[in-house]
């Protein structure tokens, strides 16, 4: 493959009429919206980390298949149960990930979605997955429905209808494999190549079953905007959604859920893909964004809004200004990578000796197992963070580092000092940064003891972290859905 290649190169693959012009003969979504994510992701994988990316973070097929059957039997009695109180009145709908799911004192509540929700609780209702298939209650907002029994139907029906999709699902995987080799000197490989052809037919398989479902949904509840996370994705599920829901006048709209850049796959698209009437149709209309700033980084055809962070404003309002004595250095880990991060932890304090505690923050994704294997909250010298909410862990913490987490900007105005591990993924990933760049260990090492160094402009923090997201969020509300 061709080195140092930016996203730009790589969005040439997709850069093509003859992509954008194959679609389900049902609903018209382009085939390439069931994969796009999933090849992009394999060769950002390939140029830029040690382990493959697909298939790597997909939370909805992790945990045992007894935990599996179980909670989705026990959804499809949940969903059964709260159906038969569904009437249509609640315009406003969350489609929300698990991923940030949290237990507060009356029960469990989505860091992401659910303060959306709690705004405006008579007129909203979600519908949310299940995260590593873990049972979410009880709750402590009522108005859920899960969709794990949505998405189970929708693959099953599918497995009906896969014959008539083989042949255009091998056509797209060859023609996205040719333009990647002789785009950018990317070969596939026949094993991956396999793997995208069955991921692409059953998708495409599913595109009718899920679409008709959703809008039976929407029709139910009285849907009048839709606020799906990860809706910029694609993929089977949310191109389904999303068209359905355009097709009934319903406003569509995706809320920022981590970090986006110009360089972040989800949410950047090549030209051809960009002006496809049929690929827009699978978008969102609106972006709610954290801040400006953010917005401008993408070039997603969607309309941005900003909203502001719900969760950092409100847990910045219940957290002490007091920190803990000592020098601590707080590294957050990707998910994916986590032995080179805690080998970059190890290094650095040896690096450090007794001048600063190291402490090493797992992702949600790598979390149970980095607790797992390190029961005794240590790895070496290293100490695991125990904190819950990663807020908690700024108030201990004298400087934060990272490569491509959204705790470096969360950290803004909070930490002291704040530091970008300078990675081929760091540059791939954040082309444009406020932070102070280290090259390894030993640099930071030096560098948190000195100062002036590691600190964020404030100017910018309005631009990255808007303020009143409450404001913000209803005026979107009550632009789009009228009362």
């Amino acid at each position: 493959m061709k080195s140092q290649l930016t996203l730009g190169d790589i969005l040439q693959i997709e850069n093509a009429i003859d992509i954008s012009r194959l679609c389900c003969p049902d609903t018209g979504i382009p085939l390439w919206s069931t994969i796009r994510n999933s090849v992009l992701r394999m060769i950002v994988g390939d140029m830029h980390y040690s382990v493959s990316l697909t298939g790597n973070s997909d939370h909805s097929h992790s945990g045992s298949r007894l935990r599996q059957m179980t909670s989705i039997s026990r959804s499809i009695a949940h969903n059964a149960v709260k159906s038969r109180s569904l009437k249509p009145r609640y315009p406003i709908l969350l489609m929300a990930t698990g991923a940030r799911v949290t237990m507060r004192d009356t029960g469990y509540f989505n860091d992401l979605s659910g303060y959306f929700v709690e705004t405006a609780p008579r007129r909203t209702y979600a519908i949310e997955d299940l995260f590593d298939w873990k049972w979410p209650f009880p709750r402590h907002d009522n108005n859920v429905l899960l969709h794990a029994p949505l998405r189970v139907e929708g693959v099953l029906k599918g497995k009906l209808r896969t014959g008539r999709f083989r042949e255009p699902a091998r056509t797209l995987v060859e023609l996205v494999s040719q333009r990647a080799k002789n785009g950018i000197g990317w070969d596939i490989g026949k094993k991956r190549r396999q793997w995208l052809e069955k991921l692409c037919t059953n998708g495409a398989a599913s595109l009718l079953p899920r679409y008709r479902r959703y809008q039976t949904i929407f029709k139910k509840m009285g849907t009048q905007v839709l606020i799906k996370e990860e809706a910029c994705y694609g993929g089977a599920d949310n191109a389904s959604a999303i068209l359905a829901a355009r097709n009934l006048g319903i406003v569509t709209a995706e809320y920022q859920h981590g970090t986006v850049s110009s360089s972040h796959i989800g949410y950047n698209f090549s030209t051809e893909m960009s002006r496809s009437e049929a690929y827009r149709q699978t978008l969102p209309e609106y972006f709610l964004t954290y801040g400006s700033w953010w917005g401008e980084q993408i070039n997603a055809p969607v309309k941005k809004i900003t909203i502001g962070n719900p969760h950092r404003t409100e847990n910045l309002g219940f957290t002490s200004s007091l920190r803990a004595n000592g020098r601590r250095i707080l590294v957050l880990g990707d998910g994916i990578e986590t032995t080179i991060y805690l080998e970059f932890c190890e290094r650095l304090a040896a690096a450090l000796g007794n001048i600063a505690e190291v402490i090493f923050r797992p992702h949600p994704l790598e979390r149970a197992s980095v607790l797992a294997k390190h029961p005794e909250m240590f790895v070496g010298k290293v100490r695991v963070d125990a904190h819950k909410d990663i807020y908690s862990s700024f108030l201990e913490a004298e400087a934060v580092v990272s490569e491509v987490s959204t705790g470096l900007f969360e950290a803004i105005g909070l930490v002291p000092k704040v530091f970008i591990w300078n990675t081929s993924k760091a540059r791939f990933s954040f082309p444009l940064h406020p932070f102070q760049v280290i090259s390894d260990a030993s640099e930071l090492a030096q560098l948190v003891l000195d100062k002036s160094t590691g600190q964020v402009s404030m100017h910018q923090i309005e631009d990255i972290w808007a303020p009143n997201w409450r404001r913000n969020y209803l005026d979107f509300i009550d632009m789009v859905v009228p009362r």
